[in-house]
């Protein structure tokens, strides 16, 4: 897949979307190439004042103008790149991926927080270099650009890099053995590879951690977002700014996934500057985490407004859990449920983008890999405690959700000692 194909895939689409509604501002992107002229390949969440500015010619050329010059700089200097436009409003430009694909990126107009009180001065000496009269009151509302830390940029920016790079290798053609296991590992890389069917990607366990805090179970949530963290493929010197970027990037998936779950999150948009704030102040995993579950702590107040059945979740998460080595069926929880087995279905596919069959595969691999990563137990032990008895199934379940055999998780991310 070349660079265009892929930041115009509807993933990364997303992923940008994403990183503009935790920035709180506009967000562009635009493809220098080989082009003379930029070419716009993505923009979301234009500012009210913007969008008047841009429909004014002399207006659109000077924000062409100072964009292009911090896009250029960005991309010669391979480097985030502050910038305060003509309209006196600050913004930041930086590439969008390696600087030599010549796709640049900029966040804003935002307000620094020591210039709220200069904000509205600025913007009419602006408007007054390209209207031909002066104006009693402002044609458009200055309250939808944020006054923030100008640090929260560079974070955002950070994990964004993070999800692209995430996302490059998601998007890859999957080929991986059939009939993998821990123990046969080495022997099936000799065999013929062939294509198999992934589950839907969800590398932060999002809707996991929607569904445990819908259903009451915040220290379930935790053990997610702290296994997400140890996850970090970074090298030791690299380890903390990776952390930190991750952290964002799986709270900013965690709050989509709650609204799609028709959960009410916007406080906790409003709160995400102030976390990325708290998670730049992080290094450890233990504080990350907790960083995390504060902003996230907003889900389950909002989900009792919008999931009336929400307790259902509570019961849901404490059966399955609670009988995960010994198996539990759809049918027992329906019937421990008083409900039929289809509505069950319907309401993890309709608020958490999930089958039953799904929930439990994520809970079953979920557990496997904290006992991969926490323990030497063999592939057979490891299935076992997770409710599979056949050592094979469970690798093919185990690849379906992480793309990889037991036995390279546990290279990759087991502790050692």
């Amino acid at each position: 897949m070349n660079t265009a194909a892929f930041v115009a895939s509807g993933e990364v689409r997303a992923l940008l979307e994403r990183a503009s509604r935790a920035a709180g501002t506009a967000m562009s992107v635009h493809d220098y190439g080989r082009q003379a002229d930029p070419s716009c390949i993505f923009s979301h969440g234009a500012r009210a004042a913007c969008r008047y500015v841009n429909a004014i010619e002399r207006g659109n050329a000077l924000c062409q103008r100072d964009r292009r010059e911090a896009e250029t700089n960005a991309l010669r200097r391979g480097a985030v790149t502050p910038f305060i436009c003509h309209m006196g409003f600050a913004c930041v430009s930086a590439p969008l991926l390696e600087p030599e694909r010549g796709m640049a990126v900029t966040i804003g107009p935002y307000c620094p927080l020591e210039g709220v009180e200069a904000l509205e001065s600025d913007a009419r000496r602006g408007l007054r270099a390209i209207e031909t009269h002066d104006r009693v009151q402002m044609p458009f509302s200055l309250r939808d650009i944020p006054a923030t830390s100008a640090n929260v940029f560079p974070a955002i920016l950070a994990w964004m890099q993070e999800g692209l790079n995430a996302l490059r290798t998601a998007l890859q053609p999957a080929v991986t053995p059939e009939d993998a296991s821990m123990e046969d590992d080495e022997a099936v890389t000799k065999r013929t590879r062939r294509p198999v069917r992934q589950a839907k990607d969800d590398p932060y366990q999002a809707g996991l951690i929607a569904a445990a805090l819908a259903g009451g179970m915040p220290g379930k949530a935790r053990d997610l977002v702290l296994a997400a963290l140890a996850e970090s493929r970074a090298p030791a010197r690299k380890r903390a700014g990776a952390l930190r970027a991750r952290a964002i990037a799986l709270a900013a998936a965690a709050l989509e996934a709650s609204e799609q779950a028709g959960f009410v999150c916007e406080a906790c948009w409003d709160r995400f500057p102030v976390f990325i704030e708290s998670a730049r102040a992080s290094g450890a995993d233990q504080r990350l985490a907790e960083a995390v579950m504060e902003l996230l702590s907003g889900i389950k107040r909002g989900a009792a407004r919008t999931l009336p059945k929400a307790p259902e979740y509570a019961e849901l998460n404490r059966l399955v859990i609670g009988r995960l080595e010994e198996g539990i069926t759809l049918d027992e929880v329906a019937a421990a449920l008083g409900v039929h087995p289809t509505a069950i279905t319907h309401r993890l596919q309709r608020h958490f983008g999930m089958s039953f069959s799904e929930y439990l595969g994520r809970l079953r691999v979920d557990k496997a890999k904290e006992l991969l990563r926490r323990t030497q137990l063999s592939a057979g032990d490891v299935a076992r405690r997770v409710g599979i008895r056949d050592v094979s199934n469970f690798g093919k379940l185990f690849r379906k959700f992480e793309r990889m055999t037991p036995l390279e998780y546990r290279n990759q991310f087991g502790s050692r000692k």
